[in-house]
């Protein structure tokens, strides 16, 4: 049976082993959560890759670091939330036929103890079964977005445009401005090309209808632990339907050696006047 995944907004110290996050490769299954004092790391794998029981020991390809009390996108299968109170499931068999010792039924319906039913009739108790996994599935999902308007928002962007950059997601309420009362998606995309920067933040603007993308960029400069190269920052601001707020915001540092790098053609070349001499 195809593993359920629901979308929930988690703070990190509730991530699970096996949960599904956001990265910036793209979306990551964890296998290792590393807890310190401050920070906690999230590490693990693609979640398309494959792992079975005979995949060689290898260090996790991804890696996340967040505080423990932030907000984090997480896909969870069904199962490993287990039961939810409110919803239970009632399955109805009909048309029963008795055959000697045995009992044959023709269809099966689904129904849910918080008033739910399927209109449907199916033909085995398996499929009836799933018809009411979906229904929990859409209601967890459902009340997630209730709750935090901002990862409706950023999910379905994602969803209905796959060629969207996948961002490491954050989030958190909102107190003031239009989107009071409502939740905030915050996204950083450090470290990436100022290039692949510039395009992951346009594609993100024109999927939410941003006015435009800031850039500010600031030359190299002399810091207290040597030469600081030029760095440019990108940020975005956009408000969606049901008091969301999304903000998404980029640094990128471009490799410069600076003026005090020496040069290695003429670094060991003596001074002119030695040279005379």
């Amino acid at each position: 049976m195809t593993e359920r995944h629901v979308v929930l907004a988690l703070p990190v110290r509730d991530v699970r082993l096996g949960d599904i996050t956001d990265h910036h490769g793209g979306r990551m299954r964890v296998r290792e959560i590393v807890q310190r004092t401050g920070q906690w790391d999230l590490a693990g794998d693609p979640a398309e890759e494959y792992l079975s029981a005979y995949t060689p020991p290898h260090p996790p390809t991804a890696r996340r670091t967040e505080y423990p009390s932030d907000v984090v996108r997480v896909w969870r299968t069904l199962d490993a939330i287990g039961p939810v109170r409110g919803h239970g499931r009632k399955t109805t068999h009909t048309d029963m036929v008795v055959r000697g010792w045995y009992r044959f039924y023709s269809s099966h319906t689904a129904g849910c103890s918080c008033g739910w039913r399927d209109t449907t009739t199916h033909n085995s108790a398996s499929l009836a079964e799933n018809a009411w996994l979906d229904h929990k599935a859409a209601a967890l999902i459902a009340a997630a977005y209730e709750a935090q308007p901002a990862l409706a928002l950023v999910t379905m962007k994602q969803t209905a445009n796959e060629s969207l950059a996948p961002v490491p997601w954050t989030f958190g309420p909102v107190y003031n401005g239009p989107a009071a009362g409502g939740g905030i998606a915050r996204g950083r995309l450090d470290g990436l090309p100022v290039d692949r920067a510039r395009a992951a933040m346009a594609g993100w603007a024109d999927a939410l209808g941003a006015d435009e993308v800031h850039e500010f960029r600031y030359p190299a400069r002399q810091g207290l632990r040597g030469w600081k190269p030029p760095r440019t920052e990108l940020t975005l601001s956009a408000y969606g339907h049901g008091r969301a707020l999304v903000e998404l915001a980029a640094y990128s540092e471009e490799p410069d050696p600076g003026p005090q790098a020496a040069d290695p053609e003429t670094d060991d070349q003596p001074p002119p006047e030695d040279a005379e001499r």
